[in-house]
């Protein structure tokens, strides 16, 4: 098998099993879902494929509110984001990131981010959408 047929190989047995998995969370069948998740999961080489997956257990937990399950899966899929936590965070350092980023926000008003380009990177896509998934929970 050629390495093309294999990352297409690859690429179809990761989708499938997200598809599977989503059909199942759908149907509200979590265990099953859960297991097509966690099996994708040890399946996937890349990184960003094991982060969407995550992203995909972080819905699910939350969906079945439990939420210490949710934020704890958020965190492992953010490192394979890219995405580094400390872990134990405290207020010097929160208030250090609040500082860097006001920084990097001086002098820009909302339309110049609201007219950046739009984010190719899966990457950090990918993060924001598992930010954005435990916002209400953390």
């Amino acid at each position: 098998m050629s390495d093309e047929n294999r990352i297409h190989d690859y690429e179809l047995c990761i989708a499938v099993e997200l598809e599977l998995a989503h059909s199942a969370m759908l149907n509200g069948l979590t265990d099953e879902a859960e297991k097509r998740l966690n099996d994708a999961l040890e399946f996937a080489e890349a990184d960003l494929d094991k982060a969407r997956i995550i992203e995909m257990l972080v819905r699910m937990h939350i969906q079945n509110a439990d939420f210490d399950k949710a934020f704890d899966v958020a965190l492992e899929g953010l490192a394979f984001a890219g995405v580094k936590f400390p872990a134990k965070a405290n207020k010097l350092q929160a208030g250090k990131e609040v500082l860097k980023t006001r920084l990097a926000l001086r002098g820009k008003h909302v339309e110049d981010l609201i007219n950046l380009p739009e984010k190719t990177e899966e990457a950090p896509r990918i993060s924001l959408q598992i930010q954005s998934s435990i916002q209400g929970v953390a």
